[in-house]
């Protein structure tokens, strides 16, 4: 997910979006395999990783960062801050990773909570924290010391104010961070989705039917909205190389993906342009059936049809411009935005 130009990992040829496979012949799917691999392995010595990169693995040696205090695969990521907390106070940010408490690493969130439960509120704790720009680049690390609070509701419990996430994760060895994907979470939820748009449970009505409308709402804007990190795009990039076809679609080889990809773009595609279709603007489907409508509702109310016809074609015409006018401030509006609030200031 990240590491500096200069890093050891960075001079091997190692580069952000690859993904590690294999250190020292033996192979790494998470955190604890990542630490059984280099438990041998110490500062200054050489290591050997694969890494795949479009499904395609290389192997690359590495001389390992002689100035690295652990081998432990380390660190959590800030998800939120607490209004008010401790964390607020000190200016610890989401998005920031966190590596160390007083000089220990952290090695994952339950390593976390077993060193804050052994704190008391108002002690002081100095935290080693770094953060991961755009381009993959770690920043270098800030100490930031934060008293510690009393916890809401027991107040002999240490209390800093702030919510953890699975993220960025620091091998000092090597001078990178990386990252776990929960593929095989990625895949159920996925695979839950079909059966939750139709699960209707009589005995909860309401509730039932909030979490049908919503999971329809969710599947609508897959492309868009978060699914663990990012919305679904399909199965292409980085993630493709999380996953291989078994049983029957082991034959069509990586095909199967691109098989996926093209139904799941030609459905939601599908969907919105007759979505777009029905909209009441000519000359649009949505557009005529509005104008038809217009005419038989006016005739109710004794209107003459050719004064009825006239005046929907107004009406639809005015609403045409409304939406048409509505789509171009859609797309200039994120240009034009700064310069309108300016004047008004």
């Amino acid at each position: 997910m990240g590491l500096d130009d200069a890093s050891p990992a960075a001079y091997s040829g190692l580069t952000k979006d690859m993904v590690l496979t294999e250190i020292n012949g033996q192979k790494v799917i998470d955190s604890a395999s990542v630490n059984q691999a280099l438990s041998s392995v110490s500062p200054g010595d050489t290591v050997t990783v694969n890494a795949s990169h479009n499904r395609v693995t290389h192997s690359y040696t590495i001389l390992t960062n002689a100035s690295a205090d652990s081998v432990n695969y380390a660190g959590i990521l800030i998800a939120s801050v607490v209004s008010g907390s401790p964390s607020e106070a000190a200016k610890l940010q989401p998005d920031m990773i966190i590596y160390k408490m007083d000089g220990e690493y952290i090695l994952n969130a339950a390593d976390f909570s077993n060193k804050m439960n052994l704190k008391s509120p108002g002690e002081t704790v100095v935290f080693s924290t770094k953060t991961i720009d755009e381009n993959g680049k770690l920043s270098d690390f800030k100490e930031t010391e934060v008293v510690l609070g009393s916890s809401p509701g027991n107040e002999s419990h240490a209390y800093i104010g702030i919510t953890l996430t699975s993220g960025p994760l620091y091998i000092g060895l090597l001078d990178l961070s990386v990252g776990e994907f929960d593929a095989v979470g990625y895949l159920d939820f996925l695979k839950s989705l079909p059966s939750l748009m139709t699960d209707l449970n009589f005995s909860d009505l309401k509730t039932s039917f909030l979490m049908m409308l919503s999971v329809w709402i969710f599947v609508l804007m897959m492309p868009f909205l978060s699914i663990m990190g990012e919305g679904f795009g399909g199965f292409s990039g980085v993630m493709l190389q999380f996953f291989e076809p078994a049983g029957w679609a082991e034959p069509l080889g990586i095909g199967i993906f691109w098989a996926a990809n093209f139904l799941f773009w030609v459905a939601w595609l599908n969907f919105y342009v007759g979505l777009f279709n029905c909209l009441p603007a000519l000359p649009l489907d949505g557009g005529h059936l509005f104008r038809t409508w217009f005419v038989k509702i006016a005739e109710k109310f004794k209107m003459e049809n050719k004064k009825a016809v006239r005046l929907s074609f107004r009406v639809t015409g005015w609403v045409t411009a409304f939406i048409f006018l509505s789509f171009v401030i859609m797309f200039i509006w994120p240009y034009l935005s700064g310069f309108v609030i300016g004047m008004f200031r």
